[in-house]
């Protein structure tokens, strides 16, 4: 199992669109979320970076749930597909999910 984490401000491209070319637009990407729920891939939660947030200034975030490292590629395939990237300002990571000994692990082990 794979987790992609997604946290985004909406840019100045988006603050130019109308209110509704936002809402049309935010309707096809709802649109296709079906698609990659059909790959597997699940929402695990949206949300708003609260003040504690450290590290990112971005607003608002995401994390998804993807069976394979193939449908998370798919997953940010489709954001770019979308044009998402076009009207948010993101930074997103993930990977393989294992146990916190693992990660500890490896940290210890590095030289």
């Amino acid at each position: 199992m794979q987790l992609v984490i997604e946290a985004w401000t909406p840019n100045a491209a988006w603050l130019a669109l109308s209110r509704e070319q936002r809402a049309e637009y935010i309707s096809q990407v709802d649109e296709g979320m079906g698609e990659l729920q059909a790959a597997g891939i699940e929402v695990v939660g949206w949300g708003f970076s609260d003040e504690a947030a450290r590290g990112i200034d971005h607003v608002a975030f995401s994390v998804w749930r993807c069976p394979t490292k193939e449908a998370a590629q798919q997953l940010r395939q489709a954001f770019a597909d979308s044009g998402w990237y076009d009207f948010f300002d993101q930074l997103d990571f993930g990977g393989a999910v294992v146990d916190p000994e693992v990660v500890l692990q490896h940290h210890i082990d590095l030289r």
